[in-house]
């Protein structure tokens, strides 16, 4: 029983020892650039740039829940005004950013590949229908050909048996 009390306080000591002992991790900033020559200004992503667009005036579900937001709900601002007002914005610049995409190489016209759907039957050329004596006036289809009878075989043996 001695020896268990040992290796056990022996263990604890380690794990408080260590813990003391160790040194805190200290995260090192970026050295700011003393020169005024240059202004260094950061670069939003176009998904943070629709995620502000979404938030702006709306705030999140969970912002409109606090008190003030819940208190002023029938004097304004009105949620609904708000959804639509973000709602606009973000198509604001939907339409900013697909106007950048779609202007900024040139236009690249490419050939269609070949397949055989690659017309339509108002664009065929059309062909006369075919001219059947008739005496009557009107249409008689072609009778059909009778036919003709093939050789009979003897049936073999079945494959799937031998």
């Amino acid at each position: 029983m001695g020896v268990r009390l040992n290796i056990l306080w022996g263990t604890l000591t380690l794990m408080a020892s260590s813990a003391v002992l160790m040194n805190a991790a200290v995260a090192q900033d970026r050295p700011l650039q003393r020169n005024t020559t240059t202004t260094s200004t950061e670069q939003i992503t176009i998904p943070q740039r629709f995620e502000d667009a979404l938030y702006n005036r709306g705030g999140t579900f969970y912002g409109n829940q606090r008190v003030p937001r819940s208190v002023t709900w029938f004097l304004g601002p009105f949620p609904e005004n708000d959804i639509s007002s973000d709602a606009d914005d973000v198509h604001d610049l939907y339409v900013e950013v697909m106007t950048q995409q779609v202007f900024s190489d040139p236009i690249v016209r490419t050939a269609d590949l070949t397949n055989p759907f690659d017309t339509s039957l108002l664009l065929l050329p059309t062909q006369a229908p075919p001219q059947t004596p008739s005496t009557s006036g009107y249409y008689t289809p072609p009778l059909p050909q009778a036919p003709t009878a093939q050789p009979q075989r003897a049936p073999g043996p079945v494959r799937a048996l031998y």
